[in-house]
C-alpha cells in the first residue's frame, strides 16, 4: 500500500525543488496504465503538468484480464486512466487498433505508435561470448525462447509445440529447445516438460546477461 505514497512524495519532491520551472515544460511519463498511470494522474491534478502513459503490453487481452483479480483491477484503472492522459504511447500498431475494436475511446491524436528501439548495428559487430553449439554439442539444431516466465508470455505453448514437432519426421536428430529467462512459472514449466517426457529436450537456463550471445549461435529464435 505504501507504494503509491512513496511514489507520489519522491515525484512530489522533485517537482517542487525545481518550482521555479513552468510546468509547461515539464511532462510525467509513466511505465505503465496501472499503478505508475495513477500516480501520475495524481500529480497531474495536483500541478497542472501534461501526462504521458506508455503502453508495452496488450492489457485489453482476455490472457491479462483473465489471469488474477489484481488484473481485472488493472484494466478497470487503465480503462478510467487513459482517455485523461494528454498522450499514450503504445509499442504496436496492433495494440492501438485494439483500443477502438474493444471500445475503448482514445482521440487519434492523442496516441502514437513508438516500437521498442533495438541498436541492431552494435548486435551485429558483437563477437558472441557463449557459444551454444559447444556449450550444447550433443544436440544439433538448437531453438531459443527469451521470455520472462510469467503466464502472459505463455511459454507453455512453445513446450507443446516443441513437443508436436518432435513427433513429426525431421533433418535432425537431436533438436533442443532452450528457455532463457526466469519467473513465477519456472517450476510449472518445468513440470510441463517432464509431463510430456521431454526433459532431456527443453533446458531451462534461466537469467542470462547473455541473450544477445544465444541468440547470434542459436538455428533458430522464438
Amino acid at each position: 500500500p505504501l507504494y503509491f505514497w512513496d511514489a507520489y512524495r519522491i515525484s512530489k519532491s522533485l517537482i517542487a525543488n525545481r518550482a521555479s520551472a513552468d510546468s509547461k515544460e515539464w511532462v510525467i511519463t509513466s511505465q505503465d496504465p496501472f499503478e505508475t498511470g495513477l500516480v501520475g494522474y495524481w500529480l497531474k491534478k495536483k500541478f497542472g503538468i501534461s501526462l504521458q502513459i506508455q503502453i508495452h503490453m496488450d492489457f485489453l487481452s482476455p490472457y491479462f484480464w483473465r489471469e488474477s483479480f489484481k488484473n481485472k483491477l488493472r484494466t478497470m484503472l487503465a480503462k478510467f486512466l487513459l482517455p485523461r492522459a494528454d498522450g499514450v504511447r503504445v509499442v504496436s500498431e496492433r495494440i492501438r487498433k485494439g483500443f477502438g475494436e474493444r471500445g475503448l475511446k482514445i482521440a487519434d491524436f492523442r496516441i502514437i505508435v513508438l516500437p521498442i528501439y533495438a541498436d541492431i548495428s552494435r548486435f551485429s559487430s558483437m563477437v558472441p561470448a557463449v557459444d551454444l553449439r559447444k556449450k550444447y554439442a550433443s544436440y544439433d539444431f538448437i531453438m531459443i525462447t527469451v521470455s520472462r516466465l510469467s503466464r502472459e508470455k505463455n511459454v507453455g505453448l512453445a513446450i507443446r509445440a516443441f513437443r508436436l514437432l518432435l513427433r513429426k519426421e525431421l533433418p535432425y536428430k537431436s533438436p533442443l529447445l532452450l528457455v532463457v529467462g526466469d519467473g513465477p512459472e519456472g517450476a510449472r514449466l518445468t513440470d510441463l516438460a517432464a509431463e510430456f517426457n521431454i526433459s532431456d529436450k527443453v533446458i531451462f537456463e534461466g537469467w542470462s546477461d547473455n541473450a544477445i550471445s544465444y541468440g547470434k549461435t542459436a538455428d533458430l529464435f522464438l
